[in-house]
């Protein structure tokens, strides 16, 4: 925690495929054979987890933008306006240094929403606990079973 804050660590990762072998170590000038299993549709899952130990999610089929993301945010504020009205007091919001993150469309919803954000330097995966989560979920196969998904 910095300074008894609460860290509220939000971002979002893309899924177009079930596993995730396309890069990996090997020998050099050996080609390494790279199995991918299309899901069909292009998942987005937005993520917050905060030093208290609370999450929240959103999952939607589409590419994440900055749309998306505002929408996120306005709904993530309205949740915690609820269980706690004076959450920004105590709570800094931090956001890698995705363009979605530093445009005007996400500068304007902050200051509407008067939300407490810091952007954090480049390449501090280490230090926002939803990288983790993200990368948990790209560490191999989806769907081991090969279970049907889709609608067809």
């Amino acid at each position: 925690m910095i300074a008894g804050k609460n860290i509220l660590s939000i971002d979002e990762a893309s899924f177009s495929q079930a596993a995730f072998y396309r890069s990996g170590w090997g020998f050099a000038g050996v080609n390494m054979r790279h199995v991918t299993k299309p899901l069909g549709h292009r998942l987005t899952l937005t993520a917050a987890f905060d030093t208290d130990g609370k999450s929240y999610f959103a999952v939607s089929q589409a590419t994440s933008n900055a749309e998306r993301f505002c929408t996120f945010m306005y709904k993530l504020a309205k949740l915690l306006d609820i269980d706690n009205e004076d959450w920004r007091e105590s709570t800094i919001i931090v956001l890698d240094g995705a363009s979605i993150h530093r445009g005007w469309e996400a500068r304007k919803t902050f200051a509407a929403l008067r939300l407490p954000v810091v952007i954090a330097g480049p390449y501090g995966y280490d230090a926002a606990v939803v990288e983790k989560l993200h990368a948990f979920l790209k560490l191999g196969d989806l769907n081991p079973g090969n279970l049907k998904t889709g609608k067809r």
